[in-house]
């Protein structure tokens, strides 16, 4: 497909090569940016099936394509040379919304504000436009064409048979572009818009080429305060009634090959009207028809042609498959084909209707109007909508104003929309909710910010839900309802109070007007029930909770609504200590509570599940004494000692101490084994402590006390050495007993080393000089049995001789003769 065909489409049928031809008729309309001059062109071009030229697109792709391949917006040489060249298509003219460069679609890229500041600048270059100039005039082809610029009246068509020149004030035009780039999702400064508006003014005005200004035989038209349709109908009317005096008019017969120049004869209003007429008779038209007979499969319709048609029934019918028209209705179908081979002309009922929605889209498009439609789908990257016959594409971020998760409070239901791009050709269409919710809110937001104060209450409906809360709408401002102002009671997520979609009262918890930002709160609007809550609930009370949430360190019980407590791992149970909570309760459970301490201010209660059932420490004490035997198995054998399972779930601790008489703690726990059955003596009980410490050796009687029992401090006892070294020996005195005696107390002599006086096995007779029961030891002494039997005989010899008296030697050999 070539430029011109792809630009014109059903626009050449039976005109066979392309004819240039000055007796073209041509409707300049120029004017600066933001005026409408755009819309009102496309418009009027399809009223009258004429060709459009938006000359404002050819700048922008020249100056998009130079600043692609890295060429100086002032280099003028080079932006003719490349103007010359310019590769560019225009597929669908009727909308103006698919635009080619380079066989690359750029629709959308050449409708940016840095792209018309290029062109603009590009623009004031006689060397561009002059490259332009000829291709632009190239447009001028059979039926007519209106062209839309800045310098269609004075430079490119001087000729034009009609000129108009719209205007509007400068903050009007930038109100108009800010709006438009809104609803295209790019945010702009207005002020920014405004003073680049200006700028470009100026540029245009004052350059040396064609300089932005009216035609000498222009009509002006001050488009600030009226609506598209107004200036429509203003434009048509200077074109009916020809804007340019003498000089001849045009002679035209549509579908021939010939344009000769007549005198002003024929008026443009008949032109227009013989347009109407062949626009009628092609394929694709809209006609109105009578429906004349309605038999089981078909529908019969006269559309006024040369012959009646036949319409499939199933086009008649509604979304319930009941028949929407009877005989005698008059209603719009579309021209599939005069002749379809059978001389019968073929209507299309579903055509008309598609094509009339297309219409209708058409219309709102260009007059910034929104459109009613149904989420019906989602898919990748947003959703689908459904606009009566045609289905269009909303982004998912176009869904709102914020990023919405959850959508289906707005499925299924009919919704405004805005067109911001459209396609026909290619089926496509892009609708935003977020620019019609932006327009209403805009309105709202004044109505609501003046009753907007801390602490009213105010209707919303939920339109979002966080992690961490749920975004409500109140009608213009969006508000944050935080998860922890959402219920008096612990929330784990915003969906167990409220859901998407749900009308909801709120209260104004802050407002910050610089930023925009409102937090509410739900909980706040009914009375807090931590007020005078160590009252209701003192320490000791009993009363009922369900389980809410378990914790590793316990579980959560509500009491009241919007009253929860906790229950430490270690209040659940007295015999189960390091269980997990969820061993014990489970979410849910229904369990009685005992209150064992309120803080009304940090908002806390400490919980009890175990007070409210019977002690086994407490039963364990009164009805076991110290001394009773008691037994049980082994649960568990430690580096302390060994746990010993008792009656009610308890446990009792035999001590390594307490485990032998004779032998170590550790030498002795040897020979226990878990889970055996093992006879104990009740040492003491400590039932507030849960401390029940038990005995094995106590058992038996105390050979350490037995031995002490018959032999006191001072008594001289008979061993055998089991061990021996320098500093001294270890003494057997009997079962269990134990002596030592050090080597300075092995002889009255020095003894340096005990190993040169005792062997092991050597019995030896020894006074015991100290006793420590707690340490159950017994330190011996030789040297000093010895002492003492010698004290002892010299007081029994002392008057061994005449004179009373004795020498020590004397009384030691008597001594020796008489043991002899």
């Amino acid at each position: 497909m070539n430029y011109f065909t792809g630009l014109f489409g059903s626009g050449f049928s039976g005109l066979g090569e392309r004819i240039v031809n000055e007796s073209v008729p041509v409707i300049a309309i120029d004017g600066p940016s933001g005026v409408g001059k755009g819309a009102v062109s496309r418009l009027l071009a399809a009223r009258l099936g004429w060709g459009l030229l938006d000359s404002g697109a050819l700048y922008r792709l020249l100056a998009l394509d130079a600043v692609s391949k890295g060429i100086a917006l002032d280099d003028e040489s080079a932006l003719f040379a490349l103007g010359c060249r310019l590769d560019c298509e225009f597929p669908r003219l009727e909308n103006g919304e698919c635009i080619l460069l380079n066989g690359r679609e750029v629709t959308r890229e050449i409708r940016s504000e840095a792209c018309g500041n290029n062109a603009s600048k590009l623009a004031a270059l006689p060397g561009a436009r002059k490259a332009l100039l000829q291709r632009q005039r190239d447009f001028r082809v059979p039926p007519g064409l209106v062209a839309d610029g800045r310098d269609m009246g004075t430079d490119v068509f001087p000729d034009a048979y009609a000129k108009i020149f719209l205007t509007a004030t400068p903050r009007e035009r930038a109100v108009r572009r800010h709006k438009q780039l809104k609803e295209q999702g790019t945010d702009v400064n207005l002020a920014l818009l405004l003073t680049e508006i200006s700028e470009r003014d100026k540029r245009d005005r004052e350059r040396l080429a064609s300089p932005l200004r009216p035609a000498i035989d222009a009509v002006l038209i001050d488009t600030t305060d009226l609506d598209i349709d107004t200036v429509l109908s203003r434009v048509m009317d200077v074109a009916t009634e020809g804007s340019r005096g003498g000089g001849g008019g045009y002679y035209l017969t549509l579908g021939m090959q010939t344009h000769e120049p007549r005198n002003m004869t024929e008026s443009f209003a008949e032109l227009f009207e013989q347009s109407e007429i062949e626009k009628k008779m092609r394929p694709g038209a809209i006609l109105y028809g009578t429906v004349i007979d309605v038999l089981p499969e078909w529908v019969i319709v006269n559309a006024g042609l040369k012959s009646e048609s036949m319409i499939p029934i199933d086009q008649f019918a509604n979304e319930a498959g009941d028949l929407e028209v009877e005989v005698g209705d008059r209603i719009e179908v579309a021209l599939d084909a005069v002749e379809d081979g059978f001389g019968t002309t073929r209507l299309s009922r579903e055509k008309a209707k598609r094509a009339r929605a297309w219409l209708r889209l058409e219309e709102a498009y260009d007059k910034l109007e929104s459109v009613t439609g149904i989420i019906n789908d989602k898919v990748k990257g947003g959703f689908t909508v459904d606009l009566d016959e045609v289905r269009a594409f909303l982004p998912g971020s176009l869904v709102d104003v914020r990023p919405v998760r959850d959508t289906s409070y707005l499925e299924g239901k009919p919704l405004e929309f805005k067109v911001i791009k459209l396609d026909r050709r290619r089926n496509n269409v892009v609708v935003s909710r977020r620019a019609v919710v932006e327009e209403e809110s805009s309105a709202e937001r004044e109505d609501l910010l003046s009753k907007l104060e801390e602490g009213a209450a105010l209707q919303g409906i939920v339109k979002n839900l966080t992690d961490y809360g749920a975004f409500v709408d109140l009608g213009g401002i969006d508000g944050l309802l935080h998860i922890t102002d959402m219920a008096w009671k612990r929330v784990k997520h915003p969906s167990e109070i409220v859901s998407v979609g749900d009308e909801i009262t709120v209260k104004v918890l802050k407002f910050d007007q610089e930023r925009n930002r409102v937090s509410l709160g739900l909980k706040q609007l009914g009375e807090d029930p931590w007020l005078n809550i160590a009252n209701r609930y003192p320490v000791g009370a009993r009363t009922s909770g369900i389980v809410t949430n378990i914790a590793d360190y316990g579980c959560f019980a509500e009491i009241e609504d919007g009253v929860e407590g906790l229950v430490h791992v270690s209040e659940m149970d007295w015999t189960n200590k390091n269980v997990h909570p969820t061993k014990v309760v489970q979410v849910g459970d229904e369990v009685e509570v005992m209150v064992l301490d309120v803080d009304e201010e940090r908002r806390r209660i400490s919980l009890g599940i175990k007070q409210c059932k019977s002690n086994p420490w407490e039963e364990f004490a009164a009805t076991h004494k110290k001394g009773d035997r008691v037994a049980g198995k082994i649960k568990s054998i430690t580096d302390f000692g060994i746990f010993i399972g008792l009656d009610g779930g308890i446990d009792g601790l035999v001590h390594l101490s307490d485990i032998s008489w004779s032998k170590s703690g550790d030498e002795s726990i040897r020979d226990y084994r878990k889970g055996e059955e093992v006879e104990t003596v009740v040492l003491s009980v400590d039932a507030e402590r849960e401390r029940i410490s038990l005995g094995v050796k106590q058992l038996d009687k105390d050979p350490f006390s037995a031995f002490l029992s018959e032999h006191p401090k001072g008594s001289v006892v008979l061993g055998v050495v089991q061990e021996i070294d320098a500093k001294g020996a270890i003494v057997r005195l009997s079962e269990g007993v134990e002596g030592h005696i050090r080597a300075s107390d092995l002889s009255r002599e020095r003894v340096s080393d005990a190993r040169q006086v005792l062997d092991v096995g050597d019995e030896v007779e020894a006074k015991i000089v100290s006793l420590d029961r707690k340490k159950r030891t017994v330190l011996l002494s030789i040297k000093a049995k010895e002492s003492e039997e010698e004290a002892a005989a010299v007081q029994q010899y002392s008057s061994f001789t005449d004179a009373g008296t004795a020498t020590l030697g004397d009384i030691w050999k008597k001594k020796m003769d008489e043991s002899q």
